[in-house]
């Protein structure tokens, strides 16, 4: 009976191979190893042959080494890479249990992977963020980075961030993601300074599934689902569509508020902003809670703050920096519990009309919103961005010329419900490079151009009812950039050489940038492969950097009440060098060992730097305050009475005008701080060393494993906290505008015609600039205002002309000085400028004069500062088992060591008596994620998935929300 069956049983498996139809090479080489592993023997077997390998470990060998484009821009395997390379597929992405496309880079080496919000990752690789420090928390962000989709860059240029929220596609729509690690500017343009992500999409072919997706459901509000349809006409024709979206709550209502100096909560009141309450006070009064150092409060709280000036009089707060009337925090957070949520679209056209061409054409459309980091930060650190785009691709071959062409545009709004940061992008991207082959020689020269276009959407404020708000001073900014480029690659045998070189001819900077590569590589034997690589660099211009002129109004806050930030279309772009060496080495057809070593150097970081403040007011308004005392009858009879007939009266009764004047004066004026982008001297030193261990144990188990431990060093380093640079700039611009004016009203130059004449144009940057002013002594300057003195007095009546000649010749003695003499406009103006910092400006078409004027003066520098924002250890492990075809179980942990930030408020409170600022410490962590997946059929698996276990409920990211355990239930189908 046992026989029967046996054979029933053997006859009708023997039916079934027959019925299916055998694997193409196509099929078995877009399966991962987990999709070999379900496979029959008889499967494998009809696999291994196809193939044609010697064994099922050859199978699956092949199969672990994926091929590979971005690299190299031509086909090759991900052994034989000459760059520190990696591929992750769609199935790998599934099967790990990734609920989004960023999910993918906790897997890889080299990257640094956090999430600000639930769903909202903050992505660098090998480090590089938070530099320079002590600045605005848009700096933490990766603005290093080349990230594409199709070979199109998806790049945010205004601000340079890395934003894959705004990503069009879904995992439902890749084929693979390919990383590059290292400088690879020379083959993919600017901003691929530490390396390149490029999202190649699954096209429509004989191997695709018509129908496609999965649905996800989980805690915190978080849904995910992606959908595709697929369908290959003929041989020539072939189309898909996909669509995709996803929202995620943040766990909380609550919005994190920045440390702000003496904050404070009254439980029985509001909130208030005193510098004179201490600690030991707050710890005295149970009714007072210290949020000196920030923390999250709901909206209704928020809405209580008020600010208590020195002088007592109190004020609303103002939301985010912008008064009260021009924004609300419902404006701001119109759903503050919301941390993602987006919807993408995109069509697919692939086209084969004969057997030397190819053209992919690809569009669609995404509409995003993430919390981040804005560029107005001042009292919220996280703020909502939307974006609204679409794009259109092509793509093509026509025998050996390779070319793309794709324009993206829309709105973008990247500091929501804040007036002035809101922009229409328009960017074109065209590029066609041509293979030539002479032996065992490959050209392949190129060129590209770029052409970004922001146009601003100005807005009306409140506040300001005569002014207009726009990001690019209400109005555009736009960058070309032309690229010749030349690859070449010589190979023999084992060996391989390959150089690069591209030239980026900007149009801001207006210069040429010029990028290489060059890489030696030697194939030892199938087993072993050696690499050495070297690229230099470039970051592409980013607008916030090149074009903005930005005005932000504070009315309500502290001092500055206004501040300018303005770009610098000359400063030199940020680079790097990188020199790796890699090694490959297979001591099994199961295992592939994968270990690199880097060394880096980059250069000429930037930031929007503090360069001056100052004290403000117009011609007209010291006139009218000049005029209220000096020119009332009955005051001036008065005086004149009490010169003649009691002089110790007089003296009082001037003092008295003089000190009510100042006092007008000072209430008059506004006050400002200019900020300007600057490049900075830093030169940020890298070494590091990767190890990445891929182990198929056998058809049910897989290991993977990566660690990476890195040193990152600043020489010429100086520190530079912007919050307290810019209280120390106002409050010395005061002092010096306090003492300036009471002399002008008062002081020894209580003369009216000396008060116009100090009023009056000076050139002094000149002068300053001409003879090195900055480096001069205090006596040395103090020489030169007696001798502007000593001119002035010898002739008064010129100098108070205003119709005459005012120039006069001062000398220099000062061996700093590289000139001897100079001529300047008006020596009582120069005096002015010099000693309390009155300069004139014309703005609007009025006089204003800027007094007090306080500038940045840059500190020594210091070599070997240990830069602990980059862990100097990190790394993931994780393996998948299928103990039955239809189970599969996936676990993976990813590590990090500690890290620490500097920002512009770790100093903010450092002046403030019984206040202490800190870093910003982020402990070492371990995430744990796992997934279980059941496959009632081929079409379809069951899964469940949990993230973030272990260390769930603490911050990833300095100043950003806590992340809880994400679970979710889900299906994925493809038929």
């Amino acid at each position: 009976m046992k026989k029967v069956i046996c054979l029933l049983a053997a006859l009708t498996l023997a039916a079934e191979l027959t019925a299916q139809t055998p694997l193409s090479k196509e099929q078995i080489l877009a399966m991962s190893t987990d999709e070999l592993s379900e496979l029959p023997l008889e499967d494998l077997m009809q696999a291994v042959e196809t193939l044609g390998v010697g064994s099922v470990d050859e199978l699956f060998a092949l199969i672990m080494n994926k091929n590979v484009s971005s690299a190299s821009k031509s086909e090759e395997s991900t052994f034989t890479s000459q760059l520190a390379t990696t591929v992750i597929t769609k199935d790998e992405l599934r099967n790990w249990g990734a609920t989004t496309i960023e999910d993918a880079f906790r897997l890889i080496p080299g990257m640094i992977v956090s999430q600000r919000s639930n769903g909202v990752f903050d992505i660098h690789m090998r480090g590089l963020n938070n530099v320079p420090d002590n600045q605005l928390l848009l700096y933490t962000n990766n603005t290093n980075m080349q990230l594409m989709v199709d070979g199109r860059s998806v790049q945010n240029l205004i601000t340079g961030v890395i934003q894959l929220e705004q990503l069009p596609v879904s995992i439902e729509d890749v084929e693979r993601i390919e990383v590059v690690r290292g400088a690879c500017s020379a083959l993919y343009g600017m901003n691929a300074v530490t390396g390149i992500v490029n999202i190649i999409t699954e096209k429509p072919n004989a191997g695709s599934k018509s129908v496609s997706g999965s649905a996800q459901i989980g805690v915190n509000n978080s849904y995910m689902a992606d959908f595709a349809l697929r369908q290959v006409v003929n041989d020539k024709v072939a189309f898909g569509i996909s669509v995709n979206g996803q929202r995620r709550d943040r766990g909380t209502d609550k919005l994190y508020i920045a440390p702000q100096m003496g904050l404070y909560l009254d439980k029985d009141e509001a909130y208030a902003l005193d510098q004179s309450v201490t600690k030991e006070q707050i710890a005295a009064d149970p009714n007072m809670v210290d949020v000196t150092r920030g923390g999250f409060f709901s909206i209704s709280d928020v809405k209580k703050i008020k600010t208590a000036e020195n002088m007592g009089s109190g004020s609303d707060l103002t939301i985010g920096g912008i008064n009260e009337s021009d924004v609300s925090l419902d404006d701001m957070f119109p759903d503050p519990s919301l941390a993602r949520q987006n919807f993408g679209v995109n069509g697919y056209l692939h086209l084969t009309p004969s057997p030397d061409v190819t053209i992919d054409l690809t569009g669609g459309y995404q509409s995003s919103f993430a919390v981040a980091f804005s560029p107005s930060q001042d009292f919220f650190t996280m703020i909502g961005t939307s974006s609204k785009t679409g794009y259109v691709n092509v793509k093509g071959l026509v025998k050996n010329l390779s070319f793309l062409a794709n324009y993206t545009g829309g709105p973008q709004d990247f500091t929501k419900g804040v007036p002035g940061f809101k922009v229409k992008s328009n960017i074109v991207n065209a590029q066609a490079e041509y293979d030539i082959n002479i032996g065992e020689v490959s050209l392949r020269p190129g060129v590209a151009y770029n052409y970004l276009y922001y146009k601003d959407y100005p807005q009306h404020i409140a506040s300001h009812p005569d002014e207009i708000i726009g990001f690019f001073g209400n109005g555009d900014c736009d960058v070309s950039v032309v690229s010749p480029s030349l690859r070449a690659q010589w190979s023999h045998g084992g060996f391989r050489l390959t150089g690069a070189i591209r030239a980026d001819k900007t149009s801001s900077p207006d210069k040429w940038n010029v990028s290489g590569l060059a890489a030696a590589s030697y194939e030892i034997n199938d087993n072993n492969f050696i690499r050495l690589a070297w690229g230099h660099a470039f970051r592409g211009p980013i607008m916030m950097n090149t074009g903005i002129d930005y005005t932000w109004y504070r009315d309500g806050i502290s001092a500055p009440s206004y501040m300018f930030f303005k770009g610098d279309d000359s400063a030199d772009l940020m680079s790097s060098d990188n020199l790796e060496l890699g090694y490959r080495w297979k001591p099994s057809p199961r295992v592939l060992l994968d270990a690199e070593v880097f060394i880096s150097e980059s250069k000429d970081f930037g930031a929007l730097m503090t360069t001056k403040g100052a004290f403000t007011i117009s011609k007209s308004q010291f006139a009218a305050a000049q005029a209220g005392f000096t020119q009332d009858p009955e005051t001036m009879a008065r005086l004149r009475e009490l010169a003649q007939t009691n002089y110790p009266a007089f003296v009082a009764a001037m003092t008295q005008i003089q000190g009510q004047m100042v006092g007008q004066l000072m209430g008059m004026m506004d006050n400002y701080s200019q900020f300007e982008y600057s490049n900075l001297p830093f030169k940020v030193r890298q070494f590091g060393l990767s190890l990445n261990l891929d182990w198929i144990v056998s058809s049910k188990l897989i290991v993977k494993l990566n660690a990476n431990v890195q040193s990152t060093k600043i020489d010429d380093y100086f520190e530079y906290s912007q919050h307290a640079n810019v209280s120390n700039q106002m409050s010395k611009a005061a002092a010096q505008t306090l003492q300036a004016v009471t002399e002008l009203v008062g002081g020894e130059m209580k003369d009216s015609g000396y008060a116009t004449a100090a009023f009056g144009f000076a050139d002094y940057f000149r002068f300053r600039d001409e003879t090195n002013m900055n480096s001069w002594t205090a006596e040395e300057k103090d020489a030169m205002l007696g001798q502007l003195m000593d001119i002035y007095n010898s002739d008064k009546a010129r100098f108070k002309d205003p119709n005459a000649d005012h120039t006069a010749t001062v000398e220099v003695n000062n061996s700093k000085s590289p000139i001897s003499s100079t001529t300047i406009q008006n020596p009582l103006s120069m005096y002015y400028a010099i000693k309390y910092g009155i300069l004139r400006r014309r703005t609007a078409g009025e006089d204003y004069y800027d007094a007090g004027i306080t500038e940045t003066i840059q500190p020594e520098l210091s070599d070997g500062h240990k830069h602990k924002a980059t862990p100097s250890f990190y790394g993931m492990v994780g393996l998948i088992w299928k103990p039955i075809p239809q189970l599969n179980f996936s676990a993976y942990g990813n590590f990090m060591g500690k890290r620490t930030y500097n920002t512009s408020y770790s100093k903010a409170l450092s002046d403030y008596a019984d206040f202490t600022s800190e870093e910003h410490v982020l402990d070492p962590r371990f995430n744990a994620n796992f997934k279980l997946g059941y496959k009632p059929s081929d079409n379809v698996e069951i899964f469940f998935n949990a993230q973030n276990l272990f260390d769930s409920n603490s911050q990833e990211l300095v100043y950003s929300d806590k992340i809880d355990d994400l679970y979710t239930l889900g299906i994925i189908f493809g038929i």
